[in-house]
């Protein structure tokens, strides 16, 4: 869908910034995880970090969440409105 949109030239602001943290993320993610797995980390070690870690990307994955709902209400939301449009241009 997105190279759809590029093609046609629609470029979203809002979902760059959304795919760069993902990207951002995955890679924090990825390098803890491969540390954590070759013992050349001691995160695993601290019960608080490994608990905080997890507090902060439960409250990131609700505000991902959040934002992609928001995102696609207001995405339904113009498509009523031009479909509302087409519908009175038509009854002229």
């Amino acid at each position: 869908g997105k190279l759809f949109m590029l093609t046609k030239l629609h470029l979203s602001l809002m979902e760059i910034i959304n795919d760069a943290l993902g990207l951002v993320i995955s890679a924090v993610g990825l390098v803890l995880t491969t540390q954590a797995a070759t013992e050349n980390s001691s995160f695993t070690e601290s019960p608080v970090m490994v608990v905080s870690a997890t507090v902060v990307g439960g409250l990131l994955g609700l505000v991902f969440y959040w934002w992609g709902q928001s995102q696609e209400l207001d995405a339904a939301r113009g498509a009523k409105q031009a479909a509302t449009k087409t519908s009175a241009r038509r009854g002229m």
